[in-house]
């Protein structure tokens, strides 16, 4: 796994390389990148080192709905 996390001003960049498609434990997706649990990055937060987790999945079926374009832009924009 290469994570490679960047804090960029007010921005946490994160990049996780995509995986071989495993199945999830409900079997309703499949996991395509993942941290494999929580990694304690080099990045800082108000000095304190940033920690996270991560994991991008696929649905098998159709899914949730998806977002309306207006559903996803910050308020007062």
């Amino acid at each position: 796994m290469a994570l490679i996390v960047k804090r960029e001003k007010n921005t946490l960049k994160i990049e996780l390389p995509l995986e071989p498609a495993v199945p999830s434990k409900s079997g309703k997706s499949d996991v395509v990148a993942s941290s494999h649990g929580v990694v304690i990055t080099e990045a800082k937060y108000k000095g304190k080192p940033i920690a996270l987790t991560v994991n991008a999945f696929v649905y098998r079926d159709r899914g949730p709905r998806k977002l309306e374009q207006s559903e996803t832009e910050p308020e007062g924009n």
